[in-house]
């Protein structure tokens, strides 16, 4: 048993009882068949029900955004947000992945062609955060879908609601029995659902700890996973960037969702020349973020969405204090209810502070002073983490040429913030993970590529 709880006020929400063993085996048993079915079913059909999805989504926006912001705490307007987001993912991709998994004819290297197919692999365990409890869970399981497999939903504990009432909105939209269950079991549960012979693949969204658990419950299996996991995403500000836009962009990127993103700017690498004049703009910045209630329009970051996440994060920014990092704002735990934290600017980061070598997953912007593009980019890549990185500066081609093929990420952007996109493939490298989301290399993560050679009478045909 637990419950979800209200991390503005510490009320509880709703207490919810895990499944027992012979539940989850028969949600498995379910989703097998209805993968067999669905894994038969015209592409055309699977668009349409996707789009069917979008659309109960949309016309239940208000209601899946209140649940996301009473659950997690994100502010509510963001939360709308999220959800728009995840229609018009719907909608996108309804549209595309037909294309993408069309049969393709291939000329044989000797003469001779071969075809080659993408057929769905069967049923796939996603297992999500809480940090984006809609966003996530769709940019994993509608490509899932479209390519014809079926998925058990394992969401976090604190954003059930969120995946029950997607689960709604999926029955409401029309979809087939079995094809999208939202389980509720505990860690331990999980592990033995990715080993059940029945089950295909994993794809996991959560902390590099968790992350490493479930490539070795799956590696033991052999099946296969898509990992994404933390980052300590470097943002690079070069002596010729454009300060009030860098420095604009930088802390929106890092205070969105009260920093609880995997690719927020956690980690400011900022040339020695602009050092005090980009300080100036960051602190101007992020005074301008008010901390309150997620449905207080006013506010624009919410609290941090439990307790020991609270905990967490105050003590890497008080061990960071302790070996020598300056507060140059925020810091300092607020006295009432809920899990807020304040907006924290910190300098005189360096190596072997949490700061520095650790995820921090909240409102704290760790600036770094560099005297160089080299030290730059060396200390853009001093960190186990890998998912995306920024730059800023007047020259993009410089930029384009000489620093982004040296920083070891995923994703990177010039002069913006990274997002994740319907048409790009997202995901990370080192500890950040490993396989891609979204855009046509993640729609084919959980496919069977085959291969099948022509004889020469075919060839001819």
């Amino acid at each position: 048993m637990f419950k979800t709880i209200n991390p503005a006020n510490g009320e509880i929400l709703e207490t919810y009882t895990y499944q027992s063993e012979a539940s989850v085996e028969s949600c498995i048993q379910r989703a097998v068949s209805a993968a067999n079915d669905w894994a038969n079913t015209d592409n055309a059909i699977r668009a349409n029900y996707v789009k069917r999805l979008g659309q109960c989504l949309s016309d239940a926006r208000e209601h899946v955004a209140t649940c996301i912001s009473l659950e997690m705490g994100k502010p509510y307007a963001q939360a709308c947000s999220e959800v728009d987001k995840s229609v018009a993912c719907c909608q996108y991709l309804a549209t595309q992945v037909n294309e993408w998994i069309r049969p393709e004819r291939l000329k044989l290297q000797g003469g001779g062609y071969a075809i080659q197919s993408y057929e769905p692999i069967g049923v796939i365990v996603a297992i999500m955060p809480w940090n984006f409890p809609l966003w996530q869970v769709i940019r994993a399981w509608v490509p899932a879908l479209l390519v014809g497999n079926a998925v058990l939903l394992s969401p976090a504990p604190c954003t059930q609601g969120t995946a029950l009432l997607l689960k709604h909105l999926a029955d409401k939209a029309g979809c087939p029995e079995g094809l999208f269950q939202c389980l509720v079991i505990d860690d331990q549960k999980a592990h033995d659902v990715i080993a059940h012979p029945q089950v295909d693949g994993v794809t996991f969204t959560g902390s590099q700890k968790a992350g490493a658990a479930i490539a070795a419950s799956a590696g033991q299996a052999l099946k296969k996973s898509v990992l994404e996991l933390g980052g300590s995403d470097p943002y690079l500000v070069l002596e010729d960037a454009d300060l009030k836009q860098a420095a604009r962009c930088c802390v929106e990127a890092r205070l969105v969702n009260a920093g609880q993103v995997c690719i927020a700017a956690k980690r400011l690498i900022i040339h020695e020349s602009i050092w005090t004049d980009f300080l100036d703009e960051v602190c101007r910045e992020a005074s301008s973020y008010q901390l309150g209630d997620p449905f207080n329009p006013e506010a624009t970051v919410g609290p941090l969405a439990r307790s020991d996440l609270r905990a967490h994060l105050h003590s890497q920014v008080q061990r960071s204090l302790d070996q020598g990092a300056i507060a140059l704002m925020g810091g300092v735990c607020p006295e009432g209810p809920g899990f807020f934290y304040p907006v924290t600017v910190l300098i005189e980061v360096q190596p072997g502070m949490p700061a520095y070598h650790e995820e921090l997953f909240g409102p704290v912007i760790s600036c770094i002073k560099v005297h160089n593009e080299t030290e730059a980019i060396r200390v853009a890549n001093d960190t186990p983490f890998g998912l995306t990185a920024a730059v800023f500066s007047a020259s993009e081609q410089h930029v384009l040429e000489s620093i982004m093929p040296h920083l070891k990420v995923g994703s990177c952007a010039i002069n913006q913030a990274v997002h994740s996109q319907f048409d790009v493939p997202f995901g990370g490298v080192k500890r950040s993970g490993y396989g891609r989301e979204l855009g046509r290399l993640g729609c084919l993560e959980f496919v069977n590529a085959k291969a099948c050679f022509l004889s020469q009478r075919s060839c001819s045909q």
